[in-house]
């Protein structure tokens, strides 16, 4: 559940464009950096979630 959690957050990070929703975290980190550093922050989420 958790990967299928974490695939889904991937899919939802691909489809937005971080140069419009995130200019200024884009700007300083590049497109595919910002989506790391988010994708690393929602699994961080989703596993204390799941923990809890």
């Amino acid at each position: 559940a958790l990967a299928a959690a974490v695939r889904e957050v991937a899919a939802c990070l691909d489809a937005f464009d971080p140069e419009v929703l995130h200019a200024r975290v884009a700007g300083r980190f590049g497109p595919a950096a910002h989506r790391a550093r988010m994708l690393s922050l929602y699994e961080g989420i989703l596993a204390r979630g799941h923990a809890a």
